[in-house]
């Protein structure tokens, strides 16, 4: 399996239509999010994503935030905050935590906090489950991060 990452400004548009065409849809803000950033041309939008025979597997997109939510210390939250993405027949098989650690190493990379969110009870699960291996640690409500310097 293999991670790809790109900057979402150079994502090719073969790509991005898949991107765009693989997420919640109605029930999350992935496609709103890809599409409101790609109009924009925000430099600071990271996409990570798994292809396998020309089909995506699932992906996950790094948004810079300042300020977004408060930590339960109420300490502002600033880093990158993740979406993400992985086809309902492929889930449980690890894309999900390469993916992860795609994300969590990018963050590192730029020194800021890789931030989650639980959409639905299907990533509260995985995020929950896997908590403990990556270090995500409960900073609000449903929101999880890790921080940079502990990689």
């Amino acid at each position: 399996m293999r991670v790809v990452g790109q900057r979402l400004i150079d994502i090719p548009n073969k790509i991005y239509k898949k991107l765009y065409s693989l997420n919640m849809r109605r029930s999350g803000e992935m496609q709103n999010t890809l599409r409101e950033l790609r109009l924009s041309a925000n430099k600071n939008a990271f996409i990570h994503y798994i292809l396998e025979d020309n089909k995506l597997m699932g992906w996950t997109m790094a948004v810079k935030v300042k300020s977004w939510y408060r930590d339960i210390s109420d300490n502002y939250l600033e880093g990158y905050f993740n979406h993400f993405y992985v086809r309902k027949h492929k889930r449980k098989n690890g894309y999900g935590e390469a993916l992860l650690n795609a994300a969590h190493q990018y963050s590192a990379r730029k020194e800021k906090n890789c931030i989650v969110s639980n959409w639905d009870s299907v990533s509260s699960s995985f995020f929950h489950n896997t908590a403990e291996k990556f270090g995500l640690k409960l900073v609000y409500r449903d929101v999880l991060s890790f921080d940079w310097k502990n990689i």
